[in-house]
């Protein structure tokens, strides 16, 4: 077994052992240690204590000192199995881990279902003033290629040229703001 091996099958976590060290619960999202019997010192200052600690603005949680994404682990514990790639957060907020709020994702609708980058200077996603055109230009991305839309008079009709490309494209993932 090499190393990566080794790595890989102590991160694996199993949806039965992660019930018995964590409870979720699903309309709010959080996660709360359990009482571990065979540890009362363990138990007295951690038990029913919500578990967790944001990194990234994700919410992690070390479970046998490998740390989890919080989101990751709720799947796991409603399925009963890992996602099979990545996990969405509907509403973009990494903190927000209902389960009415999570669902499959490949990497690209993930992508999708962000918002604007923090340098872009209009406030709408895919939108840009082009200078030497003077005019606002739309970009949108899917599947790793750009796509050309347009140069539009003002932002509020850029704006809406972005959203119905993104609807188009991005399907249920679409998010304009």
């Amino acid at each position: 077994m090499t190393p990566a091996d080794l790595r890989d099958a102590r991160a694996v976590l199993g949806a039965d052992e992660l019930k018995l060290l964590l409870r979720y619960e699903p309309d709010t999202g959080l996660f709360f240690w359990l009482p571990r019997p065979d540890d009362k010192q363990w138990s007295s200052r951690h038990a029913h204590k919500q578990a967790g600690d944001l990194s990234r603005g994700y919410v992690r949680i070390r479970v046998n000192k490998q740390g989890y994404k919080a989101h990751r682990l709720a799947w796991l514990f409603v399925t009963g199995e890992y996602p099979p790639d990545t996990i969405d957060h509907i509403d973009g907020d990494r903190e927000n881990n209902r389960l009415t709020n999570l669902r499959p994702a490949t990497y690209s609708q993930n992508m999708c279902n962000t918002g604007p980058r923090a340098t872009n200077k209009t406030g709408a996603k895919g939108v840009y003033f082009d200078r030497r055109a003077s005019k606002y230009r739309v970009d949108i991305k899917f599947n790793g290629i750009k796509t050309y839309v347009g140069h539009f008079p003002d932002l509020t009709t850029a704006q809406k040229a972005r959203a119905a490309a993104a609807e188009s494209l991005h399907k249920g993932f679409a998010r304009n703001t």
